[in-house]
């Protein structure tokens, strides 16, 4: 999973791959409240309901339909400029 670009404040495009079933996409993910607990998809950290973190847009859910990334990891990944890829 990688960021590949942020057209405005609130989204974010991902770019990610599956080597198992040799799937890859890239879909737009924007910012809002974690409706439940759970794990930030990027890095496993915890997310408590209520949190800021970035979802899937509705247009375009593909797997992990439910998945969330921390907004703090985002924020954290733009402003030091890394462009991670994890498997």
């Amino acid at each position: 999973m990688r960021i590949v670009d942020r057209p405005d404040p609130e989204t974010v495009l991902v770019s990610w791959s599956d080597p198992l079933s040799g799937h890859s996409a890239e879909e737009t993910w924007r910012k809002g409240t974690a409706k439940r607990s759970g794990k930030c998809l990027l890095n496993g950290i915890h997310i408590r309901k209520g949190d800021p973190v970035y979802r899937r847009s509705t247009r375009n859910r593909i797997a992990h339909t439910s998945g969330m990334l921390a907004a703090c990891s985002i924020e954290e990944l733009l402003c030091n400029h890394l462009r991670p890829r994890f498997a």
